[in-house]
């Protein structure tokens, strides 16, 4: 566990659970909502691999951007580290590790650690 979580917000008249939180429900219009923990972890929904990329990021090549699943249903764009030789593909489990400028990024986790921590 590194500490760090993902904030959500649910409405408490509807029950819909939305990222990023927000002072109006975006389902109902109601402005009754929690702020509810969202979790640390997350699955890779779907993700692609950049190449070429913008001048700002040429020399972090090849990276992947990932569309990631959290425990609430909410899905999310963010960064995705894995470690040398490791291979993401959908399913894969991953850890929280930072936020920067407002772009969530997460570590692929082996599954190996997953089960041990389970």
């Amino acid at each position: 566990m590194n500490g760090m979580e993902i904030t959500l917000v649910r409405c408490k008249t509807c029950g819909m659970v939305q990222m990023p939180p927000r002072w109006v429900c975006s389902s109902c219009g109601e402005e009754d909502l929690a702020q509810i923990p969202g979790g640390e972890s997350g699955t890779v929904y779907s993700f692609t691999t950049i190449h070429v990329a913008p001048a700002r990021f040429r020399e972090q090549v090849p990276y992947h951007v990932a569309l990631v699943e959290l425990p609430h249903g909410i899905k999310v764009t963010a960064r995705v580290e894995c470690e040398a030789g490791q291979e993401l593909k959908i399913g894969t489990p991953l850890s929280l590790s930072g936020v920067d400028q407002g772009c969530l990024w997460f570590k692929a986790v082996e599954p190996e650690r997953t089960k041990a921590g389970a």
